[in-house]
C-alpha cells in the first residue's frame, strides 16, 4: 500500500516501523527483524549475487508483521509496498555485512 492506503493508528508489536529514533529502534518488530537479519547474514554474504533476492524474500515472507511508515503530517502509519520493504531488508543486510566483512573474510579464506 502507499500513503493513500489504509491509515493505521496503532502499529502492532509484530510490525516493523520505518524511521529513526529510540521508539522505532526498540519497537519489538524492529528488534525481531534485526535478529532475523543476523540469522540470514552469512547466507547473504556467501550466496551468489543472483540468489541474494531469495534471501531477502525469505526474510520478508516469514516476517510476522507489516512494514509501516509514518505519515509526517497525520502521524498515522501506512503499509509500504513489498519492493520498498525488500530494499529496507537489503540495506540492513548490507549494513550487517559491512560491520563483519573483515571477520567473514578470515573465516572464508
Amino acid at each position: 500500500m502507499n500513503q493513500e492506503g489504509l491509515e493505521i493508528e496503532d502499529p502492532q508489536s509484530a510490525d516493523y516501523l520505518v524511521g529513526k529514533g529510540y521508539k522505532v529502534q526498540y519497537h519489538i518488530g524492529n528488534v525481531y527483524l534485526r535478529e532475523r537479519v543476523k540469522e540470514h547474514l552469512q547466507d547473504y554474504v556467501v550466496c551468489p549475487p543472483g540468489d541474494k533476492k531469495k534471501v531477502l524474500k525469505n526474510i520478508y515472507d516469514t516476517f510476522p508483521g507489516r512494514f509501516l511508515c509514518q505519515n509526517s503530517e497525520t502521524k498515522t502509519w501506512y503499509e509500504i509496498e513489498e519492493n520498498e520493504a525488500l530494499r529496507k531488508i537489503a540495506q540492513k543486510l548490507r549494513d550487517g555485512k559491512n560491520k563483519v566483512s573483515f571477520g567473514f573474510s578470515l573465516i572464508l579464506a
